[in-house]
């Protein structure tokens, strides 16, 4: 198991736990899996929930102090921030992708599912095909949340059964049942905040829609990052280096201060170029990841004393899927040795570096 604390405290309502499935994908899929999760880490960190890499669910779980543990694949993503964990609180036993899979009883799908820690006392359960078991028969909802097999909810009725396969979450779901705790499947809001890329790839269409509307339409007007910047804003500056987005180009520098505006998307560029046409300013349209070194051949031998704000460019949910964890560190870390050989000030909100101990499906 390994632990990534939250960036700046612990979280006490919610944990994060990444249970390592990357055995069941291959090729391109497994790759757009593994830089998403590697992403998935450090937004969840960046939020200050504590997260948890493992390949012993049960063991892991049994360790944790939390009130609630959000259990995911590494092929899960949250969308729009701390929305879904906004959605999730409540008073609840168990709450996920909820299956009805007939004579092989209920089972939790293992993209997503969050258990309440304080009422969990046995193992979840693993999969065991051709066991047989008894169990208390659920009465279900009639009402779906899509086709048959998912409905709103369960409760336990007087009557046992026997099932003939033991799948994942059964323990969990059986005893939740007996002790009469809540057991709910996702709403429709709440499936609609995070994302899952199956084995056969389907849920990649979304990660490039994603990065097409980063592209084409996203463009932000104010900054979504740190204030804490590494100069006093009146800092006389030559030389400033910023992305296409927010308005730091208003706090930084002055009338004899040139601005370098750069951006992977046109749309971005122009938006910002529209904004400042009173003010000495270049704009420059690159992927600063993939074209580091011809970032660099822009910004060196600049004027004077120089800044370079990099914001989050190197974890950024729009781009990071498309490139590996080493690939991104690397480039980082060129960026970070130009701006220390020449003594320019740089400042990241987020960095690909921050993840130290590898995650297991590196290895």
């Amino acid at each position: 198991m390994i632990k990534y604390p939250g960036k700046f405290h612990s979280r006490e309502d919610f944990c994060v736990v990444i249970v390592d499935d990357t055995h069941k994908y291959s090729g391109i899929t497994k790759e757009y899996v593994k830089n998403q999760a590697d992403y998935t880490i450090q937004n969840c960190v960046g939020m200050n929930f504590d997260v948890y890499v493992t390949r012993d669910e049960e063991q892991t779980l049994k360790q944790l102090q939390y009130e609630k543990a959000v259990v995911i694949s590494p092929a899960t993503e949250f969308l729009y921030g701390e929305q879904f964990f906004e959605s999730i609180k409540g008073d609840y036993f168990l709450l996920g992708h909820l299956l009805d899979m007939g004579d092989a009883f209920y089972t939790l799908h293992p993209q997503c599912y969050v258990v309440n820690l304080k009422l969990l006392e046995v193992e979840i359960g693993q999969e065991q095909h051709c066991i047989q078991h008894r169990q208390v028969i659920p009465i279900r909802t009639e009402q779906n949340i899509h086709d048959w097999y998912t409905p709103l909810e369960i409760e336990a009725s007087w009557k046992v059964g026997t099932y003939n396969h033991k799948l994942h979450g059964y323990n969990a779901i059986g005893v939740g049942l007996r002790q009469g705790y809540k057991i709910l499947s996702f709403n429709e809001k709440q499936r609609s905040l995070k994302n899952y890329i199956y084995p056969d790839g389907t849920g990649i269409d979304f990660i490039h829609k994603r990065h097409r509307f980063a592209l084409t339409e996203l463009v932000y007007n104010e900054n979504t990052g740190s204030d804490n910047l590494p100069i006093h804003e009146r800092t006389t500056l030559e030389t400033v280096v910023l992305p296409a987005s927010g308005n730091l180009y208003e706090k930084l520098g002055d009338e004899n201060t040139l601005f370098i505006f750069y951006d992977h998307s046109p749309t971005a560029l122009e938006n910002i170029k529209s904004k400042t046409k009173h003010i000495n300013a270049e704009y420059h349209h690159i992927d600063v990841i993939a074209e580091t070194d011809d970032f660099i051949k822009i910004i060196e031998n600049r004027p004077g004393r120089l800044y370079i704000e990099m914001s989050n460019v190197f974890c950024f949910e729009c781009t990071t899927p498309f490139y590996s964890l080493e690939y991104r560190k690397k480039a980082e870390e060129k960026l970070i040795s130009f701006a220390d050989r020449f003594d320019y000030w740089i400042h990241f909100d987020q960095r690909a570096g921050d993840i130290i101990d590898l995650p297991y499906w590196h290895y």
